[in-house]
């Protein structure tokens, strides 16, 4: 369960940059309803033999570079890849494709994403209370990759991925010092 956090969280932050990009208002009943959307899925998908579902940021970069947020173009394309899924000529074309055009059409996809993500970022209230609360998390996240494997080779299996996987723990401590924000009244001269 804990796993699905990252999806989760990350999955409303795609949903805000897509609304404004689009120039949407998203309001917390349509973000409700594409977190259920996420959930069921995620549910429903093990059933069928393939993996949960996740709002995946190369699609959101593709949207942005293509400027077509059309449903039926997204959802002709998706039976489109079903149907030549069950083709696998089609699918030994796909897999032709040097590995250095797919990382250079990734590098471009996550580039909109992170340019998208500091325009987010950019329109945040950041008092000094705001900036521990997000900063400590990212920092500490990513700080859990470079300790030494040592340092955790005996905590449980738990504690060490929530160490080392920067994508879990982020939205954990994220989450954790957002709750404790909303409870811990403002002192010490840190205003909300």
């Amino acid at each position: 369960l804990i796993l699905l956090l990252p999806p989760f969280i990350s999955a409303l932050g795609f949903y805000q940059m897509v609304a404004d990009w689009g120039r949407e208002k998203v309001g917390s009943g349509r973000l409700a309803w594409g977190t259920f959307g996420l959930a069921l899925g995620s549910i429903l998908a093990p059933i069928i033999g393939t993996f949960t579902i996740a709002v995946y940021p190369e699609n959101i970069g593709l949207l942005r570079q293509s400027r077509n947020g059309s449903r039926w173009i997204t959802a002709t394309a998706g039976v489109l890849f079903i149907v030549v899924g069950f083709f696998y000529k089609f699918g030994a074309i796909f897999a032709g494709i040097p590995s250095g055009v797919i990382g250079g059409a990734a590098a471009a996809m996550f580039a909109v994403i992170l340019i998208a993500g500091v325009e987010i970022l950019a329109r945040a209230d950041w008092t000094p209370r705001n900036i521990m609360v997000v900063g400590l998390p990212v920092t500490l996240s990513i700080g859990g990759v470079f300790l030494a494997a040592d340092v955790y080779a005996n905590y449980p299996l738990i504690i060490r991925e929530l160490i080392t996987q920067p994508l879990v723990t982020g939205p954990f401590l994220l989450m954790i010092f957002f709750l404790l924000d909303k409870l811990i009244p403002a002192r010490f001269g840190l205003r909300r």
